[in-house]
């Protein structure tokens, strides 16, 4: 009898926790691949490459190219300026 009860609490857990693994899945797909003018930490972000500090709050964007209109370079920071 024990051990039907084990089981079914096992199978419960299992059920619940699906949508957390979903939404850890969906947080990483969101942290890369962001398209230009999204927050962005570092470059690897982007899918330009591109992570640049924009206005005069000085938050970071994806942007499709360098504040100079060349292709982003790898920066040891990972964000230009």
């Amino acid at each position: 009898m024990v051990k039907c009860a084990y089981s079914t609490v096992f199978h419960l857990s299992l059920i619940l926790d699906t949508p957390m693994v979903n939404l850890a899945m969906t947080s990483q797909q969101t942290y890369f691949c962001r398209d230009t003018d999204e927050i962005c930490l570092e470059g690897d972000q982007c899918k330009s490459g591109c992570c640049q500090k924009h206005g005069t709050l000085n938050i970071n964007r994806c942007s499709p190219l360098s504040s100079d209109n060349h292709p982003c370079q790898k920066d040891v920071s990972g964000v230009y300026f």
